[in-house]
């Protein structure tokens, strides 16, 4: 049986942010920044070669992959929210997530695809701060699983791939994701110290960040759900290097699998980065300039890197069909 939620998290609800027109404007900047780049380091004849050698079987192999790690990614949600809510039907809660992925491909970066998911789960009557705190924590621990990968990419990539400083980068990310964990896990107490500072004016706010804050703060006796999820987090980052390992040997491409689950997680993270506009342009730039630099072909690693964009729209397309039937 779950423990009883927190008394504020009842009734919790939350409107979605406003964008402003010069966020888009620097997304769209960097879209054709990085295309532009693109085309001059690869020509479109050989790309358009590259990708004449795609395998079909290879493209279904990479959507069976694809599905696998969608349904993983969902029951870490699921059971994230099971820690301070109770959750929807697995089926439901993956459709969910699939609706948003396909939004997230016309809107800017994956965060989209949260806010959607958040959206949807609190007008369904739960709690916006439950369903929010679940989303986030599943984003913190996925990104301790990538700092996580990045300690051991240390240690077996190329050197000048991540520079000099590298390895005090990554453990400093590590640390920072790890304090930041910390932070989440008591938000009730910084929230007791913090929140009275607050205007009376700016109730609403305040009812909602302390459901939030007792929301992050009900996982913090929960050590064994948050281990369950990190090493679901790890087994989801190899599922994707399987994903894209499979697109490039469809290609011809001969580049060890280490590479792939050492540096496919740094192309997830890019498009959590705000400056990212759906999966086009900077994606395929990190990707080629990764890739690159471990001996793939610019026009393969681009070839390979669009593939995986086009499985993804696969996988999601059924879903944003129906999406404007859903009631």
């Amino acid at each position: 049986m779950d423990d009883p939620l927190p008394p504020a998290l009842a009734g919790t609800t939350v409107a979605p942010p406003r964008r402003s027109p010069l966020g888009l404007i620097l997304r769209l900047a960097v879209t054709v920044a990085c295309l532009a780049l693109l085309l001059r380091i690869v020509h479109p004849r050989e790309l358009i070669a590259t990708l004449q050698r795609a395998s079909w079987p290879f493209f279904l192999a990479s959507l069976l992959a694809n599905v696998c790690d969608e349904s993983m990614a969902t029951l870490k949600w699921r059971q994230l929210l099971r820690g301070v809510a109770d959750p929807p039907p697995f089926l439901s809660m993956l459709r969910l997530t699939l609706e948003g992925r396909f939004i997230a491909f016309f809107l800017p970066s994956t965060v989209t695809a949260d806010l959607y998911k958040g959206t949807v789960l609190t007008r369904s009557g739960r709690s916006g701060a439950a369903a929010f705190s679940s989303i986030v924590m599943e984003r913190i621990l996925g990104l301790l699983s990538i700092m996580t990968v990045g300690l051991v990419a240390l240690g077996v990539l190329p050197a000048h791939l991540f520079g000099v400083n590298s390895a005090v980068t990554v453990v400093v990310a590590v640390g920072a994701t790890a304090v930041g964990l910390a932070v989440f896990l008591n938000a009730d107490r910084i929230a007791a110290v913090v929140l009275p500072m607050l205007p009376p004016r700016w109730q609403r706010l305040h009812t909602f960040l302390t459901g939030l804050a007792g929301a992050f703060a009900a996982y913090r006796g929960r050590a064994g759900l948050l281990v369950q999820a990190f090493l679901l987090s790890l087994l989801i980052q190899t599922t994707r290097a399987v994903a894209i390992w499979i697109l490039a040997r469809g290609v011809g491409d001969t580049t060890p699998f280490i590479y792939f689950v050492l540096l496919v997680p740094y192309v997830y993270l890019v498009n959590m980065l705000p400056i990212a506009s759906s999966r086009v342009g900077l994606e395929q730039a990190v990707f080629v300039g990764l890739f690159s630099a471990v001996g793939m072909p610019p026009q393969t690693a681009l070839a390979v890197s669009l593939l995986s964009v086009a499985v993804g729209f696969a996988l999601v397309l059924p879903f944003g069909i129906l999406l404007p039937f859903k009631r």
